[in-house]
């Protein structure tokens, strides 16, 4: 049994980009020799894998706690992927986005699972990053579900209870073509799609700062026309939302009513909104745990962005992002709090074993 320290340097040292498939088979086979004595059960769809670790041969109908993580990372400068010790820091692309917490949560479960009451899970998938299409929704397709679901994103110690929903959508929108000296005789999709866009931003603005507000993202826009000397006729505009649970239902008819005639809309990505009331009693239980351990107030907080644990939304469970401190997440100065870790751990295996005693009465 590595420490968690330890662990965490050997994930760190591994370029996990979502499209690194050899690294990401090498960080799961690190994972699953660390979990000797468990049964492990495997996932792949589309060259992603993922793991599922419990106790008995026969994994249950339902955890009481499923603890979620992942070994992939958002890409970045290849001097940066490895782990570096400086007195309290440990720094390292992952040592935030999820490798530090991820081993802390490996040795959480390797203490606790054998002692719940309830069932308790470990899932570990490599495609967070790009969605969890085809790691934790492949599990919970497969039938891998739970009371709790928790995520272990970095929030500072803070409890996140809610994000937003992520919408993909490529909007068309079409013109008519001629030659670029005579612009008139045509009808620029381009223009119409700046139009629009100005549109969408006047009906969503973007806030100045983080606000539970609906936000607009102009991911991208293709014109499909590569001539100077013409007028682009159809022009594709990649948009990435993320709504509040007000907005999201009415989001296809808002575009629908801004976009000009003509355009037609692709749905790319629909995924619901996350959010649990801060009066469930596994949010209360946490809530008081940490704070007893940290002696100080905690917060539940909504994510501007999104986890695995979103996939999990309309299942029934409660869904909650919590991890510790962390700096600089997705740039070169990424790095964790040691002394954090240790807090952490302490945190999340006395709120598993008290969960069992403190909140019985909400398992099936």
């Amino acid at each position: 049994m590595t420490d968690p320290l330890t662990l965490a340097c050997q994930l760190i040292e591994l370029r996990t980009d979502p499209d690194n498939t050899p690294a990401l088979a090498a960080a799961l086979a690190i994972v699953a020799a660390e979990l000797g004595g468990f049964t492990i059960e495997y996932f792949e769809r589309a060259g992603a894998h993922s793991l599922l670790a419990y106790v008995g041969q026969t994994r249950p109908v339902r955890f009481g706690v499923l603890l979620n993580g992942h070994v992939d990372v958002i890409p970045g400068d290849p001097a940066h992927y490895h782990a570096h010790v400086a007195g309290d820091r440990l720094a390292g692309i992952g040592a935030v986005d999820m490798k530090a917490n991820l081993a802390v949560l490996i040795d959480v479960f390797r203490r606790c699972a054998h002692q719940t009451p309830y069932p308790l899970g470990l899932q570990i998938v490599s495609d967070e990053e790009v969605g969890g299409f085809n790691g934790t929704l492949l599990q919970r397709e497969s039938g891998v579900t739970a009371d709790v679901v928790l995520s272990g994103e970095s929030t500072g110690f803070d409890i996140v209870n809610r994000a937003k929903s992520i919408s993909w959508y490529r909007c068309t929108i079409r013109g008519t073509t001629a030659h670029g000296a005579y612009p008139w005789q045509g009808t620029n999709a381009l223009l119409l799609a700046q139009a629009f866009i100005d549109r969408l931003l006047t009906q969503f603005p973007t806030p100045t700062s983080n606000a539970w507000y609906t936000t607009v993202n102009v991911a991208g826009i293709d014109t499909h026309t590569f001539a100077f000397n013409k007028v682009p006729d159809t022009v594709t505009v990649s948009l990435d939302i993320r709504s509040t649970p007000a907005d999201h239902a009415t989001l296809p008819m808002v575009l629908a009513a801004l976009l000009p005639d003509g355009a037609t809309i692709e749905t790319v990505v629909d995924e619901p909104a996350m959010e649990t009331s801060p009066d469930h009693a596994a949010l209360t239980l946490l809530k008081c745990t940490t704070e007893a351990v940290l002696g100080t107030p905690v917060t539940f907080r909504p994510a501007m962005g999104s986890s695995d644990a979103r996939h999990y939304a309309t299942t029934g469970a409660a869904c909650i992002e919590f991890g510790p401190l962390g700096h600089g997440i997705a740039t070169p100065d990424e790095s964790t709090s040691i002394h954090g870790l240790g807090l952490y751990r302490t945190i999340l295996e006395r709120f598993l074993m008290d969960y069992s005693t403190n909140t019985e009465s909400t398992l099936t």
